[in-house]
C-alpha cells in the first residue's frame, strides 16, 4: 500500500510559492493523475486508489507548524478550509512483478 498527499487543483499561488508549504508536503505536491502515472511507470501494475479523502483543516487549523505556514502566507482562516478543494491524501495498491 502507498499513501501520499497529491493535488486534486492548481494551489493558489501563495501557497505554490511557499517554503513552509512545502516542508509541510502541500506545496510540493504533485498532480493526482501523475502520481499514479509514476507509480505505474516505476513497475506497478493493477495500480488502485483505495481511498481518497481531504486533507483535514481541523488537524491544520490546530497544528503549530500549520498555524505557522498560514501566518508566513498570510492565509485567513476561510482560505485554509478552502484548501480540501485543492489537497487530498490517497491510499492506493498495486503490485510489482519480480
Amino acid at each position: 500500500m502507498i499513501s501520499d498527499t497529491v493535488i486534486l487543483k492548481p494551489r493558489p499561488d501563495p501557497v505554490q510559492r511557499s517554503v513552509g508549504a512545502y516542508v509541510g508536503c502541500l506545496a510540493g505536491a504533485i498532480d493526482k493523475q501523475t502520481y499514479i502515472d509514476l507509480v505505474k511507470a516505476a513497475g506497478f501494475r493493477d495500480v488502485e486508489i483505495l481511498e481518497e479523502s481531504p486533507v483535514s483543516v481541523d488537524c491544520m487549523l490546530n497544528d503549530p507548524a500549520a498555524a505557522a505556514i498560514m501566518e508566513e502566507m498570510k492565509l485567513t482562516t476561510e482560505m485554509v478550509e478552502r484548501l480540501d478543494e485543492f489537497i487530498a491524501s490517497i491510499r492506493l495498491t498495486g503490485t510489482k512483478p519480480n
